[in-house]
């Protein structure tokens, strides 16, 4: 992490995707950070598949390969911090990877900031552009060790976590997990159900379940969309999941919820039902 407070020079831009949109593929290695604020997206590093959410920083580090993609069904809108790598297009201590913080208010700040210089033509543009990429991947780094400082939670456990988070998309078991991470199953399982109340494959299990249900009362995504963003292997086995942890299906969901997102009736404490209600056969 102490290599990317080095970066001396970036840049900055911000897009929108309606609907559907992609990025790259980008060859040779990229790093950068990119926040997104509306819709959810997969990129493919070095041909692994992650997801990036709504509200969210992430740092990208790809040795080989880059591409992003933006599903249909919701728009998108994306902000980015390049490296510019003149003289770095080696840097064996870098692995292919993601890292995935919360978005504050000051991460937001300093992306603003740096994109109101990065569309002027100051003849000091340049410079400030430069010190806020400093400035913006020093606090991330800073947000990072600040994290890991906090957390009560032993370091194969944090490990375990961040990698299903970045790999919910991917074919993922606790066997691979553990396999991937470097640690024993036994080990892994057990120290993680220890501390989290949860076997892997269940807290693996629970996340999918979880995040489709937002997407499915939050967003616009397609039904069959949502199987893949979720990482479940098709459809059917989507709809059997949703089913048997919400006593509804993924269709059913959504026409709830919707009856009470857009109702034209106009009060100010609208009811909206959460997972618990549709669990209520």
């Amino acid at each position: 992490m102490q290599l990317l407070r080095n970066f001396k020079s970036f840049d900055f831009g911000e897009a929108t995707f309606r609907y559907y949109g992609t990025y790259g593929p980008v060859n040779g290695l990229v790093i950068q950070l990119v926040q997104l604020f509306e819709g959810d997206c997969i990129v493919k590093i070095d041909e692994q598949d992650y997801i990036l959410r709504k509200g969210e920083t992430s740092l990208i580090i790809a040795k080989q390969k880059l591409e992003y993609i933006y599903p249909a069904e919701t728009s998108h809108r994306v902000r980015w911090c390049n490296v510019k790598l003149q003289g770095h297009s080696q840097l064996p201590s870098l692995i292919s990877s993601q890292y995935t913080i919360s978005t504050t208010e000051k991460l937001d700040f300093i992306f603003q900031s740096a994109l109101e210089v990065e569309y002027t033509d100051s003849v000091n543009a340049s410079i400030l552009r430069d010190s806020y990429g400093q400035t913006l991947f020093n606090e991330f780094v800073n947000e990072i060790e600040e994290e890991e400082f906090k957390s009560p939670l032993p370091l194969p456990v944090r490990e375990c976590l961040k990698y299903i988070n970045r790999n919910l998309v991917s074919d993922i078991s606790a066997k691979s997990v553990s396999e991937d991470l470097k640690y024993s199953y036994a080990f892994m399982n057990s120290i993680f159900k220890k501390n989290i109340g949860l076997s892997i494959a269940k807290y693996i299990w629970t996340e999918r379940v979880n995040k489709a249900y937002q997407l499915l009362t939050e967003e616009d995504y397609s039904v069959l969309e949502i199987s893949e963003i979720c990482g479940f292997k098709n459809q059917q086995h989507f709809s059997r999941a949703i089913k048997e942890q919400f006593k509804r299906t993924p269709t059913e969901i959504r026409r709830l919820t919707r009856r009470y997102n857009y109702t034209q009736i106009c009060v100010s404490d609208q009811y909206r039902p959460s997972s618990q209600d549709l669990a209520t056969p």
